[in-house]
């Protein structure tokens, strides 16, 4: 190499300090990240789980008399709501009962579809599912994310022997209430956090001092 290419020591150490200090930033950033969108979608998991027992109970006497102009009222207020996409209740054969969306209503779900892949994907049944398979992360339509949570209606003593629609005694799930929740201003926070982490990275990169600022 020709001497006038040659970098002097000091220089050498300094890009190699800055080139260091870069890669752990980077590192950094990604493992924060990925941490802080994991618990946030735990939380979010949680929240959900609670808020569709909370549903189940708002609609229990709506299904144990069977009052399908109160419960499609009822489900139709409670998917008007902020942040809720789609509620709906289908049988155990996937036929849709009451929807929020009214054209669903008679039809049946795609036992494919990710609305219904932690009942029929598996071997276990509904009522032995894990909490982490009764909720799923997927991609929307309109661009962001939704997050669904499954919620089986079991059987009760005062369902089996109701006299106006009595289900057998041994039957352990009647239905499904199926809940998706909007993801987009989840993503949204998610998004300013990555770009948060890459403004660290460039400055601390040309001033390792300056990311101090960002903590």
């Amino acid at each position: 190499m020709p001497a006038a290419w040659r970098l002097p020591l000091g220089v050498k150490l300094v890009l190699s300090l800055v080139v260091s200090l870069a890669v752990v930033e980077v590192v950094f950033g990604v493992v924060h990240y990925r941490n802080h969108r994991h618990a946030l979608e735990e939380r979010l998991k949680f929240s959900a789980e609670r808020l569709g027992n909370v549903v189940k109970r708002s609609l229990r006497d709506g299904m144990l008399e069977n009052q399908r102009d109160q419960l499609l009222r009822e489900i139709t207020t409670i998917g008007a709501e902020p942040g809720i996409e789609k509620i709906r209740v289908f049988d155990p054969l996937g036929e849709v009962q009451y929807s929020s969306d009214p054209s669903e209503i008679g039809h049946t779900v795609d036992k494919a579809a990710e609305a219904c892949y932690g009942c029929h994907a598996q071997e276990e049944p509904l009522h032995r599912l894990d909490r982490p398979d009764r909720t799923r992360i997927f991609a929307g339509e309109s661009g962001y994310r939704l997050l669904g949570q499954i919620v089986p209606i079991e059987n009760e003593p005062d369902c089996s022997s109701a006299p106006c629609h009595a289900h057998p005694a041994d039957q352990v799930i009647l239905g499904v209430i199926d809940m998706v929740l909007s993801l987009e201003d989840v993503d949204h926070e998610l998004a300013r956090s990555r770009r948060r982490y890459q403004a660290v990275v460039v400055i601390s990169s040309c001033c390792p001092r300056g990311s101090r600022f960002f903590r």
